[in-house]
């Protein structure tokens, strides 16, 4: 949209900019989850093929994947408002595809990177995209780990929010309409 020229379109709507994006790819992520997983659950327990270790295991897997969607939009959003200053935004995105499938645990199981970048992996926001919800499932987690967990996903989140809001916010101020 920024590349076309479309994007007048959305600065022309009475919302907020940032969370109008955030909306939008978080229903655009959510929604066709949905409808693919519940089926597939339901059926899955109907056979019998499915294992759930408890109620507060699957509460725990639920919170996680809230805390994981909203750090992925928050984060999808930060690389859309990069392509304000980029003609375009492929090797941004290609980029932090890259570092996200390895430092979330998408490529290498994160407890097999070496413990000097451990302390580092804890403290950024990708072990939440893929390493903190799973685990939940079998109960690998105390209610309390998960919950210090979200709790780290969250400020991320937030963070990451503020950060593309004032790079929203200054962005705007410089924007070029191109296109038409």
């Amino acid at each position: 949209m920024i590349r076309t020229g479309n994007v007048a379109y959305e600065l022309l709507r009475p919302v907020d900019l940032y969370g109008l994006w955030f909306s939008r790819m978080l229903a655009g992520r959510v929604a066709p989850t949905l409808l693919r997983c519940v089926p597939q659950l339901a059926l899955a327990g109907l056979m019998g093929w499915l294992y759930w270790p408890g109620l507060s295991a699957a509460g725990a897997f639920v919170a996680a994947l809230f805390w994981r969607a909203a750090a992925e939009q928050a984060m999808g959003v930060l690389l859309t408002t990069t392509v304000f200053w980029t003609i375009s935004g492929v090797g941004v995105h290609r980029l932090i595809a890259g570092v996200t499938a390895l430092l979330s645990g998408f490529l290498i199981p994160l407890p097999l990177l070496p413990d000097s970048c451990q302390k580092v992996i804890a403290f950024l926001p990708f072990r939440g995209l893929a390493d903190a919800p799973f685990p939940a499932i079998p109960g690998h987690h105390s209610a309390r780990g998960l919950a210090g967990r979200g709790d780290h996903q969250l400020a991320w989140t937030a963070a990451l929010a503020l950060l593309t809001r004032w790079l929203i916010a200054r962005s705007l101020r410089r924007v070029v309409v191109q296109g038409g």
